[in-house]
């Protein structure tokens, strides 16, 4: 099988094309499969996401529960 420079740099000028055209979409199946894969460390994270915020958000409501009110949820 030949190979000579000008096929090579096409196949990567093609390349690099459709990785910028499925750019967006290859990123989603990466994060997709990476939340698949890692489902658990995902659930852990997201707990303590959760109850970082809830902390957070409560001392707050509570520490400026007579000063301003909060409107956006």
């Amino acid at each position: 099988m030949p190979s000579s420079s000008s096929s090579s740099a096409s196949l990567v000028v093609d390349g690099l094309l459709s990785i910028c055209d499925t750019a967006m979409i290859d990123r989603r199946r990466l994060i997709v499969a990476m939340l698949h894969q890692n489902l658990m460390v995902v659930w852990v994270v997201v707990a303590t996401a959760a109850a970082v915020w809830f902390t957070y958000t409560t001392t707050i409501m509570k520490t400026s529960f007579g000063g301003h009110q909060q409107g956006e949820q």
